[in-house]
């Protein structure tokens, strides 16, 4: 059995796992080597669930089914749970949720306790987007620390199941999001805030919410921990005054009225480090292996964050240089008959598909639409108004269940009826997007929508448009 300090469930204590998702087995299969054995509740019925990957057969601990919440409320009557961990995306306001912490349940997630255990230095990245491109290129650019270095937290493996591994020598890169910030009470000495817009208001409520537990970031920091902050972001530059941490920024306008100084800066047509009255160059924009704008803030947030680990000026240079950068994010797709595709899947937000149409040049034919968050989508609206008005835009493709609200903005932003195509399903959306584009244009799949009303994910919805530009590609060439 382990042993390892800290507030974390002991043996003899009652703990349930709401959620089957595959941060919370990682986290079953931790809680066991402790001589825990969790109850387990899950929407879905016990068959669709994994239950070979928690290390154990629950038996009747397991509960799946639509009642779920009914049912832990009930169990925790008569059991009393000491913890509750909750999958990431789940409300933490639901009646039972909140009836269990009232009467005793401490509630928490894999992350949150991870936090709190991790014996290595940790880095902490949130933001409303680039969260995982700046998190792969932190740890890629911590290659020549000495120690091991680790990158988890809402990308790759569950972290909780290495902390074996994991030495005190050892830095970890933590991509955190709002799910997993608002059950934390400990957080990263050295964390970026790298932007801040509404999102995900479907579970949090609302836009408070939302950025109340982005800011869990900066406010659970302590004194002597470091915080880097956009400077490009007002809202980000607002949470300076709540945290205990030495503050920093970074930002691409550092001769703007009233803009702080700067620790990473665009100036002319390269990225800075800057410190000691001095200036540093890193690397020239176009030798930057990223589409965009706000791409470039992800890199100067990189690179302020690995040098505060002592990576000197050279080593961030070729880093940035080497860099691959994490599939369907602007990625290039293929080009046919003269029309380039880009998959840009990981654009969930409305702001997220805007900065994907301004890093692209030329004619676009953008695909959006997909699952309600909940967020307004009057700005992308008025940006896509803008393009149709100086004939950048051929037409756009909506599809998903946001597609008739996406529709309605549109026409009130001043986008005619005949530039919107509106298609029930993903492939034929692709393939209208496919019919409506000129050589020369850019289909440019955006969505500005998350993917859960056709797809599992982000990653699986970019995969069908990449294996359709295949299909393309070979139809034409026949």
């Amino acid at each position: 059995m382990r042993d390892i300090p800290g507030p974390a469930p002991a043996a003899g204590q009652n703990v349930a796992i709401l959620g089957l998702g595959i941060s919370n087995r990682a986290l079953a299969r931790f809680l066991l080597e402790l001589g825990i054995k969790p109850h387990y509740y899950d929407r879905k019925p016990p068959e669709e669930l994994r239950v070979y990957e928690l290390g154990e057969d629950p038996g009747e601990r397991l509960f799946g089914g639509p009642d779920y919440l009914e049912r832990f409320a009930c169990d925790h009557g008569s059991i009393g749970f000491d913890w509750a961990f909750l999958t990431p995306g789940m409300k933490k306001d639901s009646p039972e949720i909140l009836a269990a912490s009232r009467s005793g349940a401490r509630l928490s997630g894999e992350m949150a306790l991870f936090m709190q255990l991790c014996p290595a230095a940790a880095v902490g990245i949130t933001g409303s987007a680039g969260k995982t491109t700046t998190a792969s290129l932190t740890a890629h650019l911590l290659e020549s620390y000495p120690g091991r270095v680790w990158l988890g937290g809402n990308i790759g493996i569950p972290l909780i199941e290495r902390l074996d591994e994991i030495s005190s020598g050892d830095v970890v890169v933590c991509e955190l999001s709002s799910f997993q910030l608002e059950l934390a009470d400990r957080v990263p000495a050295s964390s970026a805030v790298l932007n801040l817009f509404p999102d995900h208001l479907d579970v949090h409520g609302d836009e408070e919410s939302y950025f109340a537990a982005k800011t869990r970031l900066v406010t659970h920091q302590r004194h002597g921990d470091s915080l880097l902050l956009n400077a490009d972001c007002p809202r980000t530059r607002q949470l300076a005054d709540l945290s205990p941490a030495a503050v920093n920024y970074f930002g691409l306008r550092p001769d703007e009225p009233g803009m702080p100084p700067l620790s990473a800066l665009r100036r002319d047509e390269s990225l800075f480090l800057a410190g000691d009255g001095g200036e540093w160059e890193l690397v020239a924009v176009d030798e930057v292996p990223l589409r965009g704008e706000h791409n470039l803030q992800n890199v100067l947030a990189a690179a302020a964050l690995a040098s505060g680990f002592g990576v000197d000026t050279a080593s961030l240079r070729e880093g940035i240089r080497s860099f691959s950068p994490p599939p369907h994010r602007l990625e290039g797709a293929g080009l046919v008959c003269g029309v380039a595709f880009i998959d840009d899947s990981i654009a969930t937000s409305p702001s997220r598909a805007m900065a994907a149409m301004a890093s692209v040049e030329g004619t676009l034919v953008p695909i959006l639409g997909g699952y309600d968050k909940g967020v307004s989508f009057a700005g992308l609206a008025r940006e896509i108004s803008l393009r149709w008005r100086d004939g950048s835009l051929r037409g756009v493709v909506l599809t998903g269940a946001c597609g008739p609200r996406l529709a309605r903005d549109l026409e009130q932003a001043g986008v005619p009826s005949e530039a919107i195509h509106s298609l029930p399903d993903f492939d034929g959306a692709f393939f209208g997007a496919a019919a409506i584009a000129r050589p020369g244009d850019t289909v440019l799949l955006a969505p500005g929508c998350a993917s859960f009303d056709a797809f599992e994910n982000y990653r699986r919805r970019g995969e069908r448009f990449k294996e359709l530009v295949l299909q393309l590609g070979e139809d034409e060439a026949r």
